[in-house]
C-alpha cells in the first residue's frame, strides 16, 4: 500500500489509500513507478487548471472584439491545452492498470466522455464536435491523471494556488486594463468575454480557498485573502445567479462539518441539498417577484423560460443521441435555429440537462445523472468516516453543481467544471472502495 495516497504507488486491491489526509512520501519509490510529484509536476498541473478555463493570453486581449466567439478553437490555446495534457499522460506512461482501475472507480463519466467524442459520427456539426470532443476527452483524463498522481489534498491546494494567480490577473485587468477588464455597463469581467465567467470561477474559488486554508495552515492568510479577493470579483462581476451558488455552497460548508458526526448525516444533507434545488428553481422561474426585483431580471429570466419551451421539440427530433458535443448551438444554420431566430441572445441552453439533451441525448443525460446520484450517495459516508477538512470538498462541488447546472449550461461546457466535478466524483468513489461499509445512518 503506497503511503503517500496516490494511486501510482498502489499495489493492492484497495484505491487510494490516505487520499484525504497525505502521509509522508517514501524516500525512493520502486524502479517500476513513476517518482512522486515534484513541484515543476506541481506548476504544470496548475497551469493547466489555470488554462482550462482562463485561456491562454493571446484571447484576453480580444474578449470585447465584435462577434468573437472565444473557446479553445485557437491555435495556441489548443496546442497549450494538449500540450498540458499530454504531460500528464507521460507521467502514468506504461502504467494502464491504473488507468483500468480508475475507469473502474467511476464508469459513467468517462462512457460521457467517450459518447461526447464520439458523436461526431452523428454531429450536425462533426468539425466542431470532433475539435471539442478531442478537448473534453484530453481534459477527462487530465483530471484522472489528478487523482491517480495526487492525494485529494494536494489536488485541492493546487487548485487554491491556481485561484490566487486567477484573482490577481482578473484584478490587474480591472484595475490596470480596464478596458478589456470592464465591460460597458461598468461590470467587472477580467480576462473573460462577459460577467458571468468571471463569476463562474469566483463562485467555485472561495469555498475552495476556504477548505484549503483549512488544510494547509502555513499558506492559509494566503488563502483567505485570495478568497476575500474572489468574493469581491464575484460581487462586482455583477453575476447574481453565480453569487447565489457561490455564497449558498460556502454557507453549507459549517452546516455539512456539523452534521458529520450525526446520525441522520443522509437525511439532513439530502434536505439540505433539495432545499438549494427548491432554492435555485425559484431563481430560475423568478415566480416570486421580489427575489425578480433583487436579480433585476423579468418574470422570465430574461427569456430563459420561453427560450427553453421552445427547445423541447428540437430535443425531441434527436431524443435519444443528440446533435452532437458542442453542435446544437451554431448560428444561423444550427439545429436550435428556430428558437435561436427569437433569442440571439443565447449561445447556449443556459440550463445544463437541457444542454446536455441537445448535445448527447438521453443516453447522455442519465449517464450524467447515474453518475451524480451515485457520487452524492457516496459523498455523505465519507465526510463521516474521512477526517479533516479535505472530504468536504467533493460534497461542496456536488453541491454547486446540482444548483449552478438550472440556469447556466457549465459542468460539460467548460473545462475547469468538469475537471471538479470529475476530481469529486472519482475521489469519493476511491473511498468508498477503500471502506465499502462504511456508512452514516439516518
Amino acid at each position: 500500500m503506497a503511503v503517500d495516497g496516490s494511486l501510482h504507488l498502489e499495489k493492492s486491491d484497495s484505491l487510494v489509500d490516505g487520499l484525504f489526509e497525505p502521509q509522508p512520501r517514501p524516500s525512493e519509490a520502486p524502479r517500476t513507478m513513476p517518482p512522486p510529484p515534484g513541484l515543476l509536476e506541481r506548476v504544470i498541473a496548475g497551469i493547466g487548471i489555470l488554462v482550462f478555463y482562463h485561456q491562454t493570453p493571446n484571447v484576453w486581449f480580444i474578449q470585447l472584439a465584435p462577434n468573437e466567439i472565444i473557446d479553445f478553437s485557437n491555435q495556441i490555446g489548443v496546442a497549450v491545452v494538449l500540450s498540458v495534457c499530454a504531460s500528464a499522460f507521460l507521467r502514468g506512461a506504461g502504467r494502464l492498470n491504473l488507468l483500468i482501475r480508475l475507469i473502474k472507480l467511476e464508469p459513467t463519466v468517462f462512457l460521457f466522455a467517450a459518447l461526447a467524442l464520439t458523436s461526431f459520427l452523428w454531429s450536425a456539426d462533426p468539425n466542431t464536435t470532433m475539435r471539442r470532443g478531442i478537448i473534453f476527452m484530453a481534459v477527462t483524463l487530465f483530471a484522472g491523471y489528478l487523482i491517480i498522481r495526487f492525494p485529494l489534498s494536494e489536488i485541492i491546494e493546487i487548485f487554491a494556488w491556481t485561484f490566487v494567480a486567477s484573482a490577481a490577473v482578473n484584478l490587474f485587468f480591472v484595475l490596470a486594463l480596464p478596458t478589456y477588464g470592464i465591460d460597458d455597463e461598468g461590470l467587472w469581467t477580467g480576462v473573460f468575454r462577459q460577467k458571468n465567467g468571471l463569476g463562474y470561477v469566483a463562485a467555485l474559488a472561495v469555498p475552495t480557498l476556504l477548505i484549503a486554508a483549512r488544510i494547509h495552515k502555513p499558506q492559509r492568510l494566503i488563502f483567505y485573502s485570495a478568497a476575500a479577493l474572489q468574493l469581491l470579483l464575484l460581487i462586482r462581476s455583477d453575476s447574481k445567479t453565480m453569487l447565489v451558488v457561490g455564497v449558498l455552497a460556502t454557507l453549507l460548508l459549517p452546516l455539512y462539518n456539523g452534521l458529520r458526526a450525526s446520525r441522520t448525516l443522509k437525511g439532513a444533507v439530502l434536505v439540505t441539498l433539495i432545499a438549494s434545488s427548491v432554492f435555485s428553481v425559484a431563481i430560475a422561474t423568478a415566480n416570486v417577484a421580489v427575489l425578480a426585483d433583487w436579480l433585476n431580471k423579468d418574470v422570465t429570466l430574461t427569456g430563459r423560460l420561453p427560450f427553453w419551451q421552445e427547445l423541447l421539440p428540437i430535443v425531441a427530433d434527436r431524443l435519444w443521441l443528440g446533435y452532437g458535443f458542442a453542435a446544437a448551438f451554431g448560428g444561423f444554420f444550427s439545429p436550435v435555429h428556430d428558437a435561436w431566430m427569437y433569442n440571439q441572445w443565447a449561445g447556449d441552453a443556459h440550463n445544463a440537462y437541457l444542454q446536455i439533451l441537445l448535445e448527447l441525448g438521453v443516453v447522455g443525460l442519465m449517464l450524467f445523472i447515474i453518475s451524480f446520484a451515485r457520487a452524492l450517495w457516496r459523498a455523505l459516508p465519507v465526510i463521516s468516516t474521512a477526517p479533516g477538512a479535505a472530504p468536504l470538498w467533493p460534497l461542496v462541488i456536488l453541491t454547486q453543481t446540482m444548483i449552478s447546472s438550472v440556469t447556466e449550461s457549465g459542468l460539460q461546457s467548460d473545462s475547469m467544471g468538469w475537471t471538479f466535478y470529475l476530481v469529486a466524483v472519482l475521489s469519493v468513489a476511491a473511498q468508498s472502495r477503500m471502506h465499502p461499509t462504511r456508512s452514516p445512518s439516518g
